[in-house]
């Protein structure tokens, strides 16, 4: 499922250039209105073992801005894609967004003019995407007996093995389903320019790319991916594609 919401203000909105945290806080404070899902989203999520996922992927603010002091000064209207293969998810926050007379972005009021559900299925094996929000995977190495994030980029020699492991445990943990499949993602048109590199809740450095990709597998599990998104972090904010 897919929920777009577009929200106005009667003045320019203003969001710091590293706001994945905050719309991250967006969501769950929104969730908030059914406690129990919202602890267990925040708290637990989903899977068995140390593979959670939570199961929702948003994008970047989306609308007209311009850079002004590191933020983004939206003209008055701002959007935002949230999407899960969780229907418990969708309903929840659909829910919660329309039963609150009042929204804040970063302390500003916004009003709700806008809220479509939508779903999507995917029909094909083999699809051409472009990242709406930026793919980030990483591994964990030690140096010097110091545990240190390393980011892969698209086209390492690990790329594509630590794509299938991150798609096949989120596959596993919404549905405990451990056959093995195949995907394949294969980048297509990343440069320099396509990497983004942000600071996450003002705590680290995380290294992602956007740019377009091909994406090969079973039309179920690139459905899967279109509402999960692909990479790690999704909840986060990174990993959502448009299909092209």
């Amino acid at each position: 499922m897919q929920l777009k919401l577009t929200f106005s203000a009667n003045k320019p909105i203003y969001i710091p250039k590293n706001h994945h945290a905050m719309i991250q806080g967006f969501l769950y404070h929104l969730l908030k209105s059914v406690p129990e899902y919202a602890n267990f989203l925040h708290e637990t999520g989903y899977g068995n073992g140390p593979h959670r996922f939570k199961l929702f992927v948003y994008s970047d603010f989306m609308g007209d801005y311009f850079v002004e002091n590191n933020h983004l000064v939206f003209y008055n209207n701002i959007s935002l894609e949230i999407r899960s293969p969780v229907s418990d998810f969708c309903k929840v926050l659909m829910i919660s967004i329309l039963n609150s007379n009042q929204f804040e972005l970063d302390h500003q009021p916004i009003s709700l003019t806008e809220c479509t559900l939508s779903y999507k299925n995917v029909s094909s094996d083999k699809i051409t995407i472009r990242m709406v929000s930026p793919l980030t995977l990483s591994t964990t190495v030690y140096e010097n007996d110091r545990k240190k994030t390393r980011f892969i980029r698209p086209g390492d020699k690990d790329f594509s093995s630590a794509f299938l492991h991150n798609t096949m445990s989120k596959y596993c943990a919404a549905y405990g389903d451990t056959s093995p499949q195949s995907v394949i993602i294969t980048p297509l048109s990343v440069t320099k320019e396509d990497k983004y590199v942000t600071k996450f809740n003002n705590r680290i450095y995380i290294n992602a790319w956007y740019g377009c990709y091909q994406l090969e597998a079973s039309a179920e599990l690139l459905s899967f991916l279109y509402d999960t998104g692909i990479g790690s972090r999704n909840s986060q904010g990174f990993g959502m594609f448009e299909l092209i």
